[in-house]
């Protein structure tokens, strides 16, 4: 009787035999083809229908999205395995690895109680491991602008009274509001584009002082937008 542990062996040992049979000589042109560069945005497209999935609540879809990206993850790895950079259990044993040492509070002696505790030592141990000291070098270049202001804001907003934070800014807000306005009504475009800019930034700032994710609040407020009708308007 086979083990639940052979069970998983034998079914990532099957991605890695397709994926090598895929890219082999006698494989699949275009996957033969392919480079890191070129599955970024194949990468990105899977992980936005993962998450389509997981809000659907269909876990059938969830289940089928989740092995979409697992084959991405496996086709990248043995790409850069081809090159003589590593294959996919160097990416298993460094991601196990980093979540031992990433989990002191579990496999080791520190004594964490609450999820706050373990996401402040997770970022301490972080920043170490890849010598941090800013918390903008924490943020990937390539994220998204909504994404990045919200964790560039998300990291300060911890130390910053939610009641104090907007008697501190609703001048600058109010200001770059009426600046905004007087570049539309004058249809300056590059004006436009630098205050539209900031008045957003400002909002990321409020929402994630108040744990709010602006991608989210947003995300909600185009569903509604759409479901209203005023789309056609």
């Amino acid at each position: 009787m086979e083990t639940k542990q052979s069970n998983i062996s034998k079914s990532l040992l099957n991605i890695e035999a397709l994926v090598n049979t895929l890219r082999g000589k006698n494989g699949c042109p275009w996957d033969i083809k392919q480079t890191p560069q070129t599955m970024i945005m194949y990468m990105i497209e899977e992980v936005y229908e993962l998450l389509d999935a997981i809000e659907s609540s269909d876990t059938q879809e969830i289940m089928e999205e989740l092995g979409d990206v697992m084959f991405h993850i496996f086709f990248i790895a043995n790409i850069y395995q081809d090159k003589n950079y590593f294959n996919i259990c160097d990416v298993a044993n460094t991601l196990y690895e980093k979540m031992v040492r990433r989990h002191p509070h579990v496999f080791g002696d520190l004594s964490l109680k609450t999820s706050e505790e373990v996401l402040i030592n997770w970022d301490k141990i972080k920043k170490q491991e890849k010598k941090q000291n800013k918390i903008i070098d924490n943020l990937p270049k390539k994220m998204p602008a909504l994404l990045k202001a919200h964790k560039l804001f998300d990291k300060k907003s911890k130390t910053v009274k939610q009641n104090n934070l907007f008697e501190k800014i609703q001048n600058e807000v109010f200001n770059t509001f009426k600046n905004f306005t007087d570049a539309v009504i004058q249809k300056d475009k590059s004006l436009i584009e630098s205050t539209a800019g900031m008045l957003i930034l400002f909002i990321i700032k409020i929402c994630s002082a108040f744990n709010i994710h602006p991608e989210i609040a947003l995300n909600n407020a185009v569903n509604q937008y759409v479901k209203s009708g005023k789309l056609n308007e």
